[in-house]
């Protein structure tokens, strides 16, 4: 059995993952230091697609996403600090890649605590690859297992994209123009890129986690502030076909460095799974059973 505190309320659930016998925007944590979860509902988006080479847009079907929940927030530095203290993981022991004066640079020294600018612990955690992603998914689903059983893990391209547009089909979660007061971004356009700070957001780097507001999901800082890690496998063509390489995952809805259109939906960047990168961090999902409560 598995005590879920749900939003303020207790109730017990069973099965395998986590099974929550409530409605789509509960919040619950499955371990009393586990993020905070919500539930996201089932239903359907037509994902975004790149458009061809005479500016249309291919044919996309609509997808189906079954429900699951999903971290309110990025996982902050808080939260890895107690997965680093309890394994004893030491996810930067080969650094961190960091924004040099024009090009992407490896240091050595730049780690999850030490990212080379400065951070609160209410900041989501940076310098982490899709592999330290990966213990730390597992040791937090060890953890909620104490409690009762739920598996955490990232989240698929089509969880994301659909999470992080909460029954919107425009180019942001809040309209189709960028705005600094929804979002910690970069400059309004590239060439060259850089930091800014304009409106609610007053961070060259990272903000502590919610301070923006959520979308319709209830979900905080789902574009904007760092990429976030998913399971997605990237994408290559070769001799004109395209075939999945999943070394390389898909990071999703861009960054404090990233200008306004860099960061529109469905932006992606693909990363070696061992790369760190410190604007890079990640949130976790799990999948739920929305029966209804007899509670």
């Amino acid at each position: 059995m598995i005590l879920l505190l749900v939003s303020s309320v207790s109730f017990s659930a069973g099965a395998q993952d986590v099974s929550i016998a409530s409605l789509p925007g509960t919040t619950f944590r499955s371990c009393p230091h586990c993020p905070e979860m919500i539930v996201i509902p089932s239903g359907t988006f037509v994902p975004s697609q790149v458009r061809n080479r005479d500016g249309t847009l291919p044919y996309s079907a609509p997808v189906h996403v079954d429900a699951f929940a999903m971290s309110t927030h990025d996982i902050t530095r808080a939260d890895f600090r107690r997965f680093v203290e309890a394994t004893g993981w030491k996810p930067g022991s080969r650094g961190c890649e960091v924004q040099g004066p024009v090009f992407w640079l490896y240091d050595p020294k730049a780690r999850w605590n030490n990212p080379t600018f400065p951070q609160t612990e209410d900041d989501p955690v940076v310098c982490v690859s899709w592999t330290d992603a990966q213990v730390y998914t597992s040791w937090l689903s060890r953890e909620s297992g104490k409690h009762g059983r739920t598996r955490y893990r990232l989240p698929s391209g089509s969880e994301w994209e659909y999470a992080a547009r909460a029954g919107t089909d425009t180019a942001y979660y809040w309209g189709d123009s960028a705005s600094h007061n929804f979002a910690n971004y970069g400059l309004e356009q590239c060439a060259p890129c850089g930091l800014s700070r304009q409106g609610a957001d007053q961070w060259d780097f990272t903000s502590p986690v919610g301070s923006f507001p959520p979308n319709r999901f209830g979900l905080f800082d789902m574009l904007g502030n760092v990429w976030q890690l998913t399971d997605e496998c990237a994408s290559e063509v070769v001799h004109g076909v395209a075939r999945q390489r999943c070394d390389m995952r898909v990071t999703r809805g861009g960054s404090f460095n990233d200008s306004a259109i860099n960061f529109a939906m469905p932006a992606g960047n693909p990363y070696r799974s061992t790369t760190r990168n410190y604007a890079n961090g990640f949130r976790v999902v799990t999948s739920v059973d929305l029966a209804l409560s007899d509670h």
